[in-house]
């Protein structure tokens, strides 16, 4: 049982779902099944509200987004560059709908942080490879 809870919601364009506690393994799972059981296409999962985040929670939902990239789209929410950080590492999308915390910096170019591209570009310019 996850000791967080997943509010959901549609902004019209996609089903936002709202993790409120912890982003983990547990509450990971929750979102794959709340994904898996719904006639949505679209969904946006943001972790504004998130209390932490780990990295075997991006791991999880990196995996299914992959398995369903060809019938639903997932975009992430991040409410801190650490957030931001974790997702991009797992190659998951980040939404870029509404501001966020990533975003009140306003001294970077959209899309990068401390510098560097969101794409996980190291400082000699050499990809990540997928």
């Amino acid at each position: 049982m996850t000791g967080a809870a997943i509010v959901r919601r549609s902004d019209g364009a996609a089903e936002v779902l709202t993790v409120y506690g912890a982003f983990d393994g547990a509450s990971a799972w929750a979102l794959r099944v709340q994904m898996d059981e719904s006639a949505a296409d679209a969904f946006v999962i943001d972790l504004a509200h998130a209390e932490e985040a780990c990295e075997f929670a991006a791991c999880v939902l990196a995996g299914w987004v992959r398995e369903h990239r060809r019938e639903k789209r997932v975009r992430f929410r991040a409410a801190t560059r650490d957030q931001a950080r974790l997702l991009a590492a797992f190659g998951l999308d980040l939404d870029e709908g509404e501001p966020t915390a990533v975003d009140a910096a306003g001294d970077r170019a959209p899309g990068e942080l401390d510098g560097f591209p969101l794409g996980l570009r190291s400082p000699e310019g050499a990809g990540v490879p997928a």
